[in-house]
């Protein structure tokens, strides 16, 4: 299934991605990066959006106050009570990957969140 994806493959590690001594992800050839955390601009059409990703749900993110999005996992689709542009982009939530376009959908009913150096807390 993973090597029939037609996209660019991009793991953040999670709590049960074991690496090292206990084990290893045999698959990582099948990966174009793998990282335990990553901020990046992607770009989509004449469009770019700030992304922080990590596998935990984190209460204060990079550029949260200006419109970056959080995409985490680790819930299994349980709330994460953090308010603003975060969400739970888990495989056992949806059980495919889902698309920049989904996640701009849901993004955008989503209020930005400031943080503590920038006003209220919502806009």
């Amino acid at each position: 299934l993973f090597s029939s994806i037609k996209a660019r493959k991009v793991l953040i590690q999670g709590n049960h991605d074991l690496i090292g001594k206990r084990g290893h992800l045999s698959w990582l050839d099948l990966l174009d990066e793998f990282h335990v955390r990553l901020i990046r601009e992607f770009e989509y059409g004449d469009t770019k959006q700030l992304i922080f990703m990590d596998h935990y749900p984190v209460a204060h993110w990079y550029q949260q106050h200006i419109s970056s999005w959080h995409l985490h996992g680790h819930l299994h689709g349980s709330p994460s009570l953090v308010p603003g542009k975060i969400l739970d982009v888990g495989w056992d939530i949806y059980k495919r990957p889902i698309s920049y376009k989904e996640i701009k959908n849901i993004m955008d009913m989503l209020p930005v969140r400031a943080n503590h150096h920038h006003g209220a807390w919502f806009e």
